[in-house]
Formats: C-alpha cells, structure tokens, sequence
C-alpha cells in the first residue's frame, strides 16, 4: 500500500498523469478512507488542468497475491467491495473508476487485466460478452477467467441485496466492473 501511494505522491508533486487517471493530474492521495469509499486501500482525486474541482477518483485495491476464482473468500470480498463502490457512487459526482493492484506479473490477474481492457473498448454488456465468448476468440484460461468473475458478481449482488441478478443484470454489472477496472502489476 505504501509503495503504491508513493507512486501517487511522486505523480501529486511532479504534476503529472497516470493513465488509469484517464489524463487527469493527482489532486490528493488519500488512505484507508472507509466508509466512505468501499474498495479503500488508497484513494487518488485527480482533475484535468482547466477543473476546479476534482473530477476523477480513483479506489485501489492493493493485495499481494489474489486468488480470483468463485470459492475464494477474500476475492468474494474484494469483489463485493468493488461492487458496494459501483451501488454507491453519487449520479451528480465526480467519475469514479478501480484499480487492482498487486506484486508483480500474475497469470490470474493477466487474465483480468485483458478483459478490463476488452469491456473498456465494447459499447455495452452484450458485445464484451459475445466477444469474449466466441470461439477460438481468446483462451479458455481468459474464458474462464470471465466466468469465475460473472460467478463472483452473482455473489457479491445477492450478498449486497441488489435485486437485479438475473442473468442479463449481472453480465450488465460485470462489464460495468470490468470497464471500471485498472489491472497493475509493478514488480
């Protein structure tokens, strides 16, 4: 957590970007900021040049090692975190995005990364779905990756009582996730 949060004060002192700030410059670099961000591990506001106020924030989740698969507790939690952060975001605020942190490459969280790229690129839920699900498309380690994830969302919706969880509600939720959602991997 610490380290990450140098990354961000080098950035907040320098006066550059990052690109999971999607061009926007650090304003403030914040930590354990529960209960008022539900993934908290560090908070980033940023804000482009020419905004007053900041326009962007930035929840990471920081975890050396994540198991992402459906049986895994603390990646049902982590899950369940990003989703209560998604429930929760204010219509009239700032944008708010995630980022998932962890040491170093990881097939697992590879995996992750590259749909969170796909869902970014896709125009809704039924596209990034159909997409990565076409055959000889992507690996089936990719494939199941997504379905571990769509597993994970179920869960973390009924968990957070969310009444939408019919099919068509959670793929809708997983892409908004993963469109949301930076994977890094710093060594």
């Amino acid at each position: 957590e610490r380290k990450v949060a140098v990354t961000y004060l080098d950035h907040l002192l320098v006066g550059d970007a990052a690109a999971e700030l999607r061009e926007r410059h650090v304003v403030s670099v914040a930590f354990q900021q529960s209960p008022d961000h539900a993934v908290d591990d560090v908070v980033i506001t940023a804000s482009r040049a020419d905004e007053m106020q900041p326009s962007l924030v930035l929840a990471i989740a920081v975890r050396r090692e994540p198991d992402l698969i459906k049986s895994d507790e603390r990646t049902r939690k982590l899950i369940r975190d990003f989703l209560r952060g998604m429930v929760n975001v204010p219509a009239d605020g700032p944008e708010h995005v995630f980022a998932l942190v962890v040491a170093g490459s990881q097939d697992q969280v590879k995996q992750l990364g590259a749909l969170a790229d796909l869902a970014k690129n896709q125009t809704n839920a039924a596209a990034f779905f159909h997409l990565v699900r076409t055959p000889n498309k992507f690996t089936a380690d990719t494939r199941a990756r997504l379905d571990h994830l769509e597993a994970l969302v179920r869960e973390g919706l009924a968990d957070l009582h969310v009444t939408d969880r019919d099919t068509t509600g959670v793929q809708q939720r997983t892409w908004e996730l993963l469109s949301r959602l930076t994977v890094l991997m710093p060594r």
